[in-house]
């Protein structure tokens, strides 16, 4: 899954967008712009297409991934189908969790905004918030994969739950944040060489890509793994949960 979710995501990415890009370039030096804006439409077009059904199918894996981990499953769960199914079915926990945690950020940055007047809110302030706010995403995740009620990551449910755990939470959400750290700091330095070492930079990117990957599984397993653990002191599904089955047959 690492090895072809990466190679996709690569092409995809970084691959045709930097290929487009040199097309302009060279088009714009030969006095055509019009036409190497139309070759580069007609070239990105199936990254445009085919990106989201990637993304979707990493998205589909990595729930996987949690369930797995939270039955107490220590190898990796098979992938997705490629069809409809494989692609579509099953994103409802995803939603649910982007709407009612994504929806409390999205109001502290708003409030922010207010506060603070037009053009005072920075990348790093983003990320500042986002980092803030990982505890309370790490929970809403799992309520939304892991609990029977599937809008159980409700706002007072969340901090409730967070309070009942405590120290050991606190620990993975550290664990969590190391994680993603790591994966991510290969494309933040890659970045850095595009201009000066670009053929560097192309190929290396692939595995900045697969390191990426790599850590979101990681830090998957690592929260599927931390409600194994706690199940009884939890208890948020009965004997046969909703989740995690069906795919399993």
């Amino acid at each position: 899954m690492i090895g072809t979710l990466s190679v996709v995501l690569w092409i995809f990415t970084i691959l045709l967008p930097e290929y487009c890009a040199s097309l302009q370039r060279d088009a714009e030096a030969l006095g055509a712009r019009s036409m190497g804006h139309l070759v580069s439409l007609i070239t990105v077009m199936p990254a445009v297409l085919l990106t989201p059904l990637a993304l979707l199918y990493t998205l589909q894996y990595l729930a996987r991934v949690l369930i797995a981990r939270a039955m107490g499953d220590s190898i990796p769960p098979r992938s997705p189908d490629r069809n409809f199914d494989g692609f579509l079915s099953g994103l409802d926990p995803w939603l649910v969790w982007l709407f009612l945690s994504g929806a409390i950020v999205l109001l502290v940055l708003a409030v922010y905004e207010v506060v603070s007047g037009p053009g005072y809110l920075s990348p790093t302030m983003v990320l500042g918030v986002g980092l803030v706010a990982l505890p309370y995403w790490l929970m809403a995740l799992m309520l939304s994969f892991l609990h029977d009620d599937p809008w159980a990551a409700k706002p007072w449910t969340v901090i409730a739950t967070i309070l009942k755990l405590n120290i050991s939470y606190g620990i993975l959400c550290v664990t969590v944040a190391a994680v993603i750290a790591l994966s991510i700091a290969p494309f933040a330095a890659l970045l850095s060489l595009r201009e000066k070492f670009f053929w560097v930079y192309v190929p290396a990117t692939l595995i900045a890509w697969a390191i990426v990957l790599w850590g979101a599984i990681v830090a998957m397993g690592t929260v599927g793994g931390f409600y194994h653990k706690h199940r009884e002191q939890l208890r948020w599904h009965q004997e046969r949960p909703r989740w995690g089955v069906t795919w399993k047959l």
